[in-house]
């Protein structure tokens, strides 16, 4: 977690908002409401860090259109992951 109060105070902050984030040079933060909830969200972003690493290697990333996209956050809410947003 970051040292700095003001930087700690944006965390917290995106906390009421995201149940994932990046911190820089912290790494990957995940919340749930227990353990296996967030160590499953953090499994979620380490496989979807994965899939775009290894697609941008293979070349241009095109983003999924928003019906995917809807599909997806549909799934992932059914498995009791979904965005808090």
């Amino acid at each position: 977690m970051p040292k700095d109060p003001a930087a700690l105070e944006r965390v917290f902050s995106a906390c009421k908002q995201f149940d994932a984030m990046l911190l820089a040079g912290n790494g990957a933060l995940t919340l749930g409401d227990g353990l296996e909830q967030a160590l499953l969200r953090m499994e979620l972003c380490e496989h979807y860090a994965k899939i775009l690493f290894i697609a941008r290697s293979l070349g241009q990333v095109a983003a999924l259109d928003g019906a995917d996209v809807a599909k997806l956050l549909e799934a992932r809410k059914k498995a009791g992951l979904g965005p808090k947003k």
